[in-house]
């Protein structure tokens, strides 16, 4: 739990994103299983999509906590 508590709101932020594409991915992996139908393309660039997305933020995040430590 001490990890939560130290990430900043653009790190949640980008964590959410993460977890957003894995469960959109798995559950187009599923639909697509049950379906019997081909997954789309489409899902997989949205997953990519909010995975930079939340490297991005996370990476945002960073660079903000080091400008701040390092004072004016």
């Amino acid at each position: 739990m001490s990890r939560w508590n130290n990430m900043g709101v653009w790190a949640l932020i980008g964590e959410a994103c993460y977890w957003l594409a894995a469960a959109g991915l798995g559950v187009n992996l599923a639909y697509s299983m049950i379906r019997g139908i081909q997954d789309s393309e489409f899902m997989w660039w949205m997953a990519i999509f909010l995975m930079l997305l939340g490297a991005g933020f996370k990476e945002y995040d960073q660079r903000i906590r080091r400008r701040n430590e390092s004072g004016p």
